[in-house]
């Protein structure tokens, strides 16, 4: 019995990483690609505004990362929206999300929905 309830912890523990990160992950290599290529073009200001906010994500993992493992981490619907918001700008696409968000969950399906649908 033991032995089940630590499998499914580290089950749970798996899936709660990849659910922080993934969408991170794929914004930081967005983002990077943009800024290099922001540089091979002659807009240093730019890129250095995408670096900015790769170092960002970078810390914001990083504290998703302690929080998962502390099990305390629940993202916010707004916090997922703005993300997303973010993760589209990075790649050239202009999203048209709420400004305020439609109800104030946390841990929610439509909070995760958000964090993972731009990736």
């Amino acid at each position: 019995m033991a032995e089940l309830a630590i499998a499914a912890d580290r089950e749970r523990l798996a899936r709660d990483l990849h659910d922080a990160l993934g969408s991170t992950l794929t914004t930081l290599t967005v983002k990077a690609g943009l800024a290099r290529r922001l540089l091979e073009s002659g807009e240093p200001e730019r890129a250095g505004q995408e670096v900015r906010d790769i170092e960002e994500l970078g810390r914001q993992a990083l504290n998703d990362v302690r929080a998962t493992v502390a099990a305390t981490h629940e993202p916010s619907l707004a916090s997922a929206l703005e993300d997303a918001r973010g993760a589209l700008a990075a790649a050239g696409i202009e999203a048209r999300l709420p400004g305020r968000t439609p109800c104030p969950s946390t841990g929610s399906s439509p909070t995760w929905c958000a964090r993972a649908s731009p990736t």
